[in-house]
């Protein structure tokens, strides 16, 4: 019992910050489309 919730506690932490690192990375994205974006309408 301990240990499945050890696990289970485990695993979410896992999931948790691979969801963050998801969001980090798409933010970055968002961004570099943004700027690139601007720089042809600038060009």
């Amino acid at each position: 019992m301990t240990t499945a919730a050890y696990t289970y506690k485990h695993r979410h932490e896992r999931h948790v910050s691979l969801t963050r690192l998801s969001v980090i990375l798409a933010n970055l994205g968002l961004w570099a489309g943004l700027i690139v974006g601007l720089a042809v309408i600038a060009r």
